[in-house]
């Protein structure tokens, strides 16, 4: 793996990483490069970095937790918080940094039918109401509900049986 790729691979992992700690999606960035500076800098110092996945995600999990003792540390998880995630990623995604369980999610989206998928997309990647979803598919919003709520349930069910 090129050292370019190698290096998307691991902001997308931190991402995933970041945004399951809770980090806000503005911040996210910000954290990912100055773990990557840090990098550089041990590098620099002739301090060998043994895991670089280790070292990049404990640098992020620190730069969060600062930013909680900064300004508007409400709105941001606590420190607490934070390492019960982090303990919980590392069950769930591995070696990988989640890429694997990602593909898995895939191709459990793969086996809904495309009303399914579009309302998912609409709920939580593009955050659209379920009011203008209904009137997009010409249906009421109960059956939005309805329909995300079994498209959930098929998830969890194909991701259940992946992850035995």
């Amino acid at each position: 793996m090129t050292e370019e790729r190698l290096e998307i691979e691991e902001a997308r992992g931190l991402g995933r990483y970041l945004r399951y700690l809770g980090c806000p999606e503005d911040r996210e960035g910000d954290l990912i490069q100055d773990a990557r500076l840090a990098l550089l800098e041990a590098r620099s110092k002739d301090r060998e970095v043994r895991d670089r996945r280790a070292f990049l995600r404990t640098c992020v999990r620190n730069g969060l937790i600062d930013l909680g003792r900064g300004a508007r540390p409400e709105s941001l998880p606590d420190a607490e918080l934070i390492a019960r995630r982090d303990r919980r990623f590392d069950e769930i995604a591995g070696d990988d940094m989640a890429a694997g369980f990602v593909g898995q999610v895939r191709d459990c989206l793969g086996l809904l039918d495309e009303r399914e998928r579009l309302l998912l997309r609409h709920r939580y990647w593009e955050r659209v109401k379920e009011a203008q979803s209904a009137a997009e598919l010409g249906v009421s919003v109960s059956a939005v509900k309805k329909i995300l709520a079994r498209a959930r349930a098929r998830m969890r069910a194909c991701l259940e049986r992946k992850t035995r």
